[in-house]
């Protein structure tokens, strides 16, 4: 008669071993004591119950009856792997033997272990024989049930209701629980993708206090899922974030979907006009779009900014001249993610030693892909093209670019001018291309360096004066060079006794040549001049008198006039920068010109900024710029930089090395405030973009320490860098939902500190 015990396997959530208790169909032995035989002979199915955490490890206890006197051994396989001796080998001395075995299942199916005898043995080595009957036992070890949350959203509406989707198994059933003050208003099922798809509605309360909700799946053979759980966040406000610059594939369009945080309601306007939740563009800007939520009447505005990336550069010739003997490399330039030849290489570099038709396909980095095809003719199908490497051009001339070619045949003409003409007319110097392509598509290019040489320096200055009896030598200068003066002379110098126009030709030895000329006026009386004295230099806003002084025995009586300034007065007051001139008319009508430069010095850009406010018990410095220069503040100060720890109203004067000076005055209020730092409730490092990493937010943050543990009090990450948040990994694998505790010691930059703690929602 045999007598049955429940099958179980029980799950612990504390840090004892998670053990699966098997208690196998018992029966009290009918068989001779004398053999070895395994207590239960019907198959087990085993499965899991789970509280919040997942064992795959299930461990079973088998009975194996043996001789009721004496001791003996035993050795038991699993299907049909080597014999393992129980007991470590050690003899048994009970007529029961307790067998411990673990089994793991990580599939996603049912998999069965077979529990056989093989031998078994007295203390004296003799064998014992094993039953005929009850010599094995198949263990059968259930998946875990593995429900699913569809399209979890982090945040929720407070006061509002939230549709949720979960899928379980098709046969299973499922219990849902929510946070106290929520309310599970509506539960349907139906059926998706051969699964059951259960859509629940759950009223949130008002407030922002995080809530949650808890899904169990409960199989046909009554096993029950680990519990899923979700945190939600409550608010009664959305934010909008959206990566930018974001990258589009020349020739391409791209798909621009920024969403809420939070499901909703919600109208949309881009500056393109459209109302859509997205937009496709096809060229690179600035695309604006404000989303306003219906129901709480609020409204975001975003900036995504599109960049154009330009695919793989793949212009290669379309035709290429393959040389008796060599090869052709080619290669793709710049950095590609992937890359396929015609030939079924995949290396960016490649050898051909063969003509045909080639093509090659290559991907960028940011996904942009091109495609180029080529051919590659012996060297006896190509023709040859030259130019010379360089071509001499005169500053201002007009010559002929004429490239030469060895075959005649009709060719197509492009030069970097933009010309298509075989022979081109330039005028500037520089590089000159030519592109020629022959009926067979091949391609030559020449080019030609165009050196301008400048044209001889000539200048026989500015218009002279000769008094009566006087003369002057004009000078062409250019030494070697050709000389052709208006006179009918060719040398290089010629002087002159009396008035008029006077020129000269010179031409240098590569044949460019100039020419200059000059008014010689002739006068009668006596020489004079002007002389206004040295030019002054003034602060800006001063002005400055000008006495000016007459040279030699002019006829009088003098007039005087003043330019730019409209002054008829020999003395005058300026104040302006520039170039000022004094023209003297004697009796005779001689007019003699004086002039003066006038430079106005600058005086110190001095610039405290604008008023400002800091914190009680900072200290704030006061720059004055201006490295070297004088300093008078009204604290008496004579620094460049003062420290000031008091509001009130502060003023300096900078005088420069010029002894120019200028002044600037500033406000400064001081506040007792201390800046806070944000950590939101939740994050969900999904993939999607959007809340995927967790960060510390604010300002004035000078040194932080950022801690986060798991329910067991495990410490997952760990940051002191503000820019450096948790993306949900540990030890290389994404945390489970949960809800996670963290610890914050910030400094701020006046040197308070702070500490904040709380709990943090891992969601998907």
């Amino acid at each position: 008669m045999y007598y049955k015990k429940l099958l179980k396997i029980t799950f612990f959530t504390n840090k004892k071993w998670n053990t699966i208790c098997l208690v196998l169909l018992l029966f009290c032995s009918l068989h001779s004591s004398a053999q070895v035989s395994i207590s239960n002979p019907a198959d087990a199915i085993l499965c899991s119950t789970t509280n919040g955490k997942t064992d795959r490890n299930q461990e079973a206890f088998l009975l194996v009856q043996g001789p009721e006197k004496g001791s003996w051994c035993f050795s038991y396989s699993i299907n049909n792997a080597p014999p393992i001796a129980a007991n470590l080998g050690n003899p048994i001395t009970t007529p029961e033997f307790t067998l411990p075995l673990k089994f793991r299942n990580e599939s996603s199916k049912a998999v069965t272990y077979t529990i056989k005898l093989e031998s078994a043995w007295n203390e004296k080595d003799e064998p014992i024989p094993i039953s005929t009957t009850h010599y094995q036992v198949d263990l059968k070890v259930l998946p875990l049930p593995d429900p699913e949350i569809k399209d979890y959203p982090a945040k929720a509406w407070s006061n509002r209701n939230s549709k949720y989707q979960a899928l379980i198994g098709k046969n299973s059933n499922f219990e849902i629980k929510t946070s106290p003050k929520s309310q599970l208003v509506e539960v349907l099922t139906g059926m998706e993708e051969n699964r059951k798809l259960v859509d629940f509605t759950i009223k949130w309360p008002s407030g922002t206090q995080p809530q949650f909700f808890q899904l169990i799946e409960v199989t046909p053979m009554n096993c029950n899922s680990d519990t899923v759980y979700a945190g939600v966040e409550l608010t009664d406000h959305f934010t909008l974030e959206y990566k930018s610059p974001v990258s589009l594939c020349q020739g391409q369009e791209l798909q621009l979907a920024p969403k809420p945080d939070i499901y909703g309601d919600y109208k949309y306007l881009w500056n393109t006009g459209a109302e859509t939740p997205s937009i496709k563009v096809t060229k690179a800007g600035d695309y604006q779009v404000q989303i306003t939520e219906t129901n709480v009447n609020q409204t975001e505005t975003i900036t995504i900014k599109v960049i154009s990336v330009s695919p793989p550069n793949l212009q290669f010739d379309k035709v290429m001249v393959l040389e008796e003997g060599k090869e052709i490399e080619m290669k793709i330039p710049g950095d590609v993610s992937s890359c396929l030849w015609s030939t079924g290489e995949t290396t960016p570099t490649i050898q051909i030693n063969s003509p045909g038709e080639y093509w090659v396909t290559a991907q960028s980095a940011e996904g942009c892909s091109a495609t180029n095809e080529f051919k590659v003719i012996p060297e006896s199908e190509a023709f040859h093209l030259e130019l010379p490497s360089e071509t001499q051009l005169c500053f201002g001339e007009l010559i002929l670019l004429r490239p030469t070619l060895s075959v005649d045949q009709d060719y197509n003409f492009k030069w970097n001018t933009g010309a298509t003409t075989k022979n081109i007319e330039i005028n500037q110097p520089g590089e000159y291309s030519v592109e020629v392509t022959a009926p067979n598509g091949l391609i030559r290019k020449a080019k030609t360096m165009v050196i301008e040489h400048p044209l001889p320096i000539v200048n026989l200055g500015e218009n002279i004066t000769l008094w009566e009896g006087e003369s002057r030598i004009l000078d062409a200068k250019n030494p070697g060079a050709s000389y052709l003066w208006s006179t009918g002379h060719k040398t290089q110098t010629l002087e002159v006794t009396s008035g008029g126009y006077f020129s000269v030709t010179v031409t240098d030895q590569f044949n460019c040549f100039a020419a200059d000329e000059i008014f010689v006026d002739f006068r009668k009386g006596q020489r004079f001049g002007v002389d206004l004295g040295e030019d002054p230099t003034i602060c800006q806003g001063d002005s400055i008198l000008i006495l000016p002084q007459i040279d030699g025995n002019p006829n009088p009586p003098l007039n005087y006039r003043w330019s730019p300034v409209a002054n008829n007065e020999p003395e005058i007051y300026l104040k302006t920068e520039g170039e000022h001139c004094l023209e003297v008319t004697d009796g005779n009508g001689n007019i003699e010109k004086g002039c003066i430069s006038v430079e106005i010095l600058p005086s110190p850009e001095v610039d405290l900024g604008a008023d400002l406010t800091a914190l009680s018990g900072e200290t704030v410095e006061l720059d004055a710029g201006n490295p070297g220069q004088l300093f008078e503040w009204s604290t008496g100060e004579i620094t460049q930089k003062i420290q000031i720890s008091k509001p009130g109203k502060y003023a300096v004067k900078v005088t420069n090395t010029h002894n120019c000076s200028t002044s600037d005055t500033i406000s400064v209020e001081f506040k007792d405030e201390l800046p806070i730092a944000e950590i939101p409730l939740a994050f969900s490092p999904n993939g999607d973009g959007q809340n995927d990493i967790l960060y510390i937010k604010g300002e004035d943050i000078k040194t932080l320490r950022f801690l986060i543990f798991n329910r067991l009090g495990q410490k997952v990450f760990e940051s002191r860098n503000q820019d450096y948040g948790w993306d949900g990994y540990f030890d290389g694998e994404l945390q489970r939902i949960d809800v996670y505790v963290y610890f914050a010691d910030i400094t701020y930059i006046n040197g308070k500190t702070t500490r904040q703690k709380g709990n943090i929602s891992l969601l998907r």
